[in-house]
């Protein structure tokens, strides 16, 4: 494989020499990478003798073959380059019969090609050496038919362009070929309607000269076209007889500047045949890009001529608990010489996960990530990174697919090596469930039993069905349910046959629900009459069961009123009895608190008797959710610290 690489590094040196407009230098480099690759062949050819395995076997078949037309390649270059200098020095038709016998090399290893790439890139080279063998005819018969058929093969040259540069030079010597196809049949004819047309070709050729990057073939169409003109004024000025009239045909010469134009960007010719001429950059092989017939990746860097977006897939994590956030990111990096438009990015986002935070450039859609046409100039580097969580265990395989254009419009497509995620729900023992599956994710299986937390959350739908919920969760487990409210707003299933286990303390005389007369429903005067609360919470625990070892739970709703009505010692005071004496007999607390009503030293004095906080908040930049929840804090506890979307749902 060595001597194989070593040529093809002389090949590439060729190459360059050659974009270079080096045509002596670069025929002598082709000659030592063609001895090269013949030198490889006959070693391969050597080896293949000792070689056993059939495998192996095979693909150095496939090196002796591939050797050969990289040899046969160098052959058709040497003509090419050849007839380059031929063309210099005049001898327009030797140049025409090495380009001849370059496009008959082309033409056989075109037949004996097997990859699209390269098949294409043959093609073009193909095209473009019948075209400018052509030329050299057309130059050397000042014959304006075979401009003409030169300016259709550049035409059919464009088709295989592998560029948008390559694209629009060869269309600029299409357009330069039919200008001087026209400016020949003007000397002949003398009709003005050929001198338009050549006008309007040349101007055309200037132009895409210039999109392509080519200035100075930009200028010396201009240049060409204006001494066209000027030797069209001159014509006209011969031809008169009229001493005034021939006056005035050179002055219109001289009123559009045309002669001090053009002796600035080309010599004055002294003929228009002189004028008539094709810009050197027609025949340049700046276009040409090493072909590559074999499969294995040469050290060349043709493949990097075009866009050449890679992408890595980078998981923060690749063991994740149910509810816990973890960032997904898609590093974008293009290796090629012109730039790309990244799409998408295809199965970026697995079923069951949600997506909590994304960048606002992007759009996710149906699992892929759209990233609508971002571009990514040559050798630069562009992130995408979105934070996902998952919402059931299981094993999870990410293969995203990336999408993107490359500077000719091609779809082009990269698939990104595997991820697995193994995702875990964590259930910890003794956690009393909270009813809510995202809640319950956070807090890994639910409540401490025994614990007091404060849910910190203004009023609204979602809070609501939380409270539903937790109660709901203790009467399905057959646990006995306390809750202190001022509305029985939500829990019209329990009412309608009030369980045993529920007892509800309505601390309102003028409750907007009405409730059922049952001696589970306690109806207080007040919403802060604290005493016969006391009273009424004692008396309901005798009415239990007190031998059962089933957890209970207690939720508080009218935290947030006491604190408005007394001051936040008073209240700090009976939060601190409620709280030891409900945990203490075995409940499991959660009072409701709206964070919105109170100073927040006052607040902060009230929530340091909790054992955890839990924060229901709206998300900034809604995605997927309008309400997370987190939890702040949780004394001795492990839970995910990370927040969580809180599926949206009527209670």
């Amino acid at each position: 494989m060595a001597p194989n690489y070593w040529a093809w590094a002389v090949l590439e040196d060729a190459e360059l020499l050659s974009r270079q407009e080096k045509p002596k230098e670069a025929i002598h480099a082709f000659e030592q990478a063609q001895a090269k690759f013949s030198n490889a062949e006959e070693a391969i050819k050597q080896k293949i003798k000792e070689i056993e395995l059939p495998e192996e076997k095979q693909a150095a078949e496939k090196l002796i073959k591939t050797s050969n037309l990289r040899l046969r390649y160098c052959q058709a270059r040497i003509s090419i380059e050849e007839a380059k200098i031929l063309d210099r020095k005049g001898e327009y038709a030797s140049s025409a019969k090495h380009y001849g016998l370059a496009a008959d090399k082309l033409k056989q290893l075109l037949s004996d090609t097997e990859l699209p790439q390269t098949q294409q890139e043959l093609s073009l080279m193909l095209k473009l050496c019948e075209a400018w063998e052509q030329m050299e005819l057309a130059e050397e018969k000042a014959d304006p038919e075979r401009y003409f058929e030169a300016a259709q093969l550049f035409e059919h040259a464009k088709t295989y362009s592998l560029t948008k540069k390559t694209a629009l030079l060869v269309l600029g010597n299409s357009s330069f070929c039919k200008g001087l196809a026209a400016g020949m049949k003007y000397r002949s004819s003398l009709d003005l309607e050929e001198h338009n047309l050549a006008k309007r070709h040349l101007k055309n050729a200037a132009t895409s000269y210039l999109q392509a990057g080519f200035r100075s073939a930009s200028e010396y169409a201009k240049a060409t076209q204006r001494l066209f003109d000027a030797y069209v004024f001159m014509n006209r000025a011969e031809g008169e007889v009229d001493p005034e009239g021939r006056a005035k045909q050179y002055q219109m010469a001289e009123m559009r500047q045309m002669l001090e134009t053009v002796r600035e960007e080309r010599a004055l010719a002294v003929s228009l045949d002189e004028v008539l001429h094709a810009p050197a950059v027609a025949s340049t092989t700046i276009s040409f890009a090493t072909p590559t017939p074999a499969g294995e990746v040469s050290v060349g860097l043709e493949r990097f001529e075009h866009a050449n977006v890679q992408a890595n897939l980078i998981c923060s994590s690749h063991q994740i608990r149910v509810g816990e956030s973890f960032s997904s990111e898609v590093e974008f990096i293009n290796a090629g010489k012109e730039p790309a438009l990244l799409t998408r990015v295809e199965g970026f986002i697995p079923e069951g996960f949600k997506v909590v935070e994304k960048p606002e450039i992007y759009r996710v859609e149906n699992g892929c990530l759209n990233l609508k046409g971002k571009q990514l100039p040559p050798l630069k580097l562009v992130e995408a990174k979105i934070v996902l969580q998952p919402s059931k265990k299981g094993i999870y395989t990410l293969t995203p697919k990336v999408c993107y254009l490359d500077e000719l419009g091609n779809i082009r497509s990269l698939k990104l090596k595997s991820v697995t995620l193994k995702v875990e729900e964590v259930l910890l023992p003794n956690r009393l469930s909270t009813g809510t599956k995202e809640l319950d994710a956070l807090l890994l299986g639910g409540i401490p039993q025994n614990y007091a937390i404060a849910l910190t959350a203004p009023p609204s739908d979602e809070r609501a069905l939380l409270i539903q919920r937790f109660l709901e969760t203790g009467i399905k487990n057959q646990q006995v349910a306390f809750h202190i409210t001022t509305e029985a707003t939500g829990l019209n299933n329990l009412l309608e046959e009030v369980q045993p286990n529920l007892h509800l303390f309505l601390c309102n005389p003028n409750p907007k629900t009405k409730t059922p007369e049952h001696p589970n429903i306690h109806k207080l005067q007040s919403k802060t009459d604290l005493n016969n609360l006391n009273i009424a919470l004692a008396k309901a625990y005798r009415n239990t069961d007190q031998t059962t070892k089933k957890p209970k739970r207690i939720c508080i709703e009218i935290v947030s009123d006491v604190l408005l009505r007394y001051n936040a010692e008073t209240t700090r005071r009976w939060l601190s009895g409620i709280i030891g004496d409900m945990t203490s007999k075995g409940f499991t607390l959660m009072a409701i608190i709206n964070p919105l009503m109170h100073p927040l030293d006052q607040l902060h004095a009230i929530l340091d008797l909790f054992d955890g906080e839990i924060n229901l908040y709206e998300t900034e930049d809604p995605y997927e959710c309008k309400k997370s929840l987190r939890v702040k804090k949780l004394r001795n506890q492990d839970y995910i610290k990370n927040p969580i979307c809180l599926t949206q749902q009527k209670p």
